[in-house]
């Protein structure tokens, strides 16, 4: 049982070691405001299981022009997103396959293991550093464009 403890930690060490998951690329967005107003963003896009799952967990600092794209691939998934073992707060948006965000949830808890559902079918969901949406006064209507979301920027 100690063997198995120990190599359970040495597991959760590497995982945390290595940061967030390399996703399936990175991708410059664009958010659209309802004012004409337009916010850049850099993206990790996240399409596989393992990187949907995985996300950014473990990782410390998300710089406030970054985030990272959950693309489920199709605009009828509910997704329920988690904190567990994310050590920052972070913004949510719900984002449909045109590309507009249907709903957010602003600073998600570090380390809670709340589910945060999305209240509407959506494809995706876009994570941005925690403070994000108040400060860009980001708000459902507004639109991302890029990564697979309209010509990219």
């Amino acid at each position: 049982m100690r063997g198995l403890r120990a190599w359970a930690a040495l597991i959760l060490a590497v995982a945390a070691a290595s940061g967030p998951v390399a996703a399936a690329g990175v991708r410059d967005i664009a958010l659209l405001r309802a004012d004409g107003r337009q916010i850049s963003f850099r993206v990790e896009v996240a399409t596989t299981t393992r990187e949907l799952s995985r996300g950014l967990m473990f990782c410390e600092n998300l710089p406030p022009d970054r985030g990272m794209l959950f693309d489920f691939g199709r605009d009828d998934v509910r997704p329920k997103m988690w904190m567990h073992d994310v050590p920052i707060a972070l913004d949510m948006l719900f984002v449909a396959g045109d590309g507009t965000i249907r709903a957010v949830h602003e600073n998600a808890r570090p380390g809670d293991d709340t589910v945060i559902a999305s209240p509407v079918p959506v494809r995706a969901v876009l994570e941005l550093a925690g403070g994000a949406v108040r400060v860009h006064r980001i708000a459902p209507g507004d639109r991302i464009v890029g990564a697979g979301f309209g010509p990219d920027p």
